[in-house]
């Protein structure tokens, strides 16, 4: 029997701060999953996807145009290192783990003290799905089917 390194964990998002440093593509997609989740968001990057400016300038997250500093951590309980700058996201990462936030650092495993799950929600059902960190195609792939298996059991329930 082989034993998963990583506890599947959930915890209560409503109104708590989530840092996000970068504004690129990975960014994007995570800030997307977050907002399902009411968290707070504070972006910090000199240059964000334009979704990213629209999303600042009606007040749905905070946009800090620059690069991160260590004053960016203040009050957050999660944080993700998601720029294209391998020595910004490493010092993103040392800074989170000496404050003891735990934080996910984009495309270093070794560096992540979790992983940013796909996510499937149908609802009052919420699955959060994840792998060893390495193979995203397998992740999305097993999203897809659980997706799909909550829908069934939705359209089940209203049929009863």
């Amino acid at each position: 029997m082989t034993h998963p390194n990583y506890f599947p964990i959930f915890i209560p998002s409503a109104e708590r701060l989530f840092l996000v440093v970068g504004g690129g593509n990975v960014a994007w997609r995570r800030i997307q999953t977050l907002r399902r989740f009411r968290w707070r968001i504070r972006v910090v990057a000199p240059a964000v996807k334009a979704e990213i400016a629209a999303l600042a300038t009606q007040d749905r997250l905070e946009w800090r145009a620059r690069t991160f500093e260590p004053g960016d951590l203040e009050g957050v309980t999660l944080a993700t290192a998601a720029t294209d700058m391998r020595t910004v996201n490493q010092q993103v990462g040392m800074l989170c783990r000496a404050r003891g936030i735990p934080v996910s650092v984009a495309d270093c495993p070794a560096e992540c003290d979790y992983f940013f799950p796909a996510v499937a929600v149908q609802g009052d059902v919420v699955a959060g799905i994840s792998g060893n960190g390495e193979n995203h195609h397998a992740v999305a792939k097993a999203a897809v089917r659980v997706r799909t298996a909550l829908s069934q059991m939705d359209e089940e329930e209203r049929m009863e």
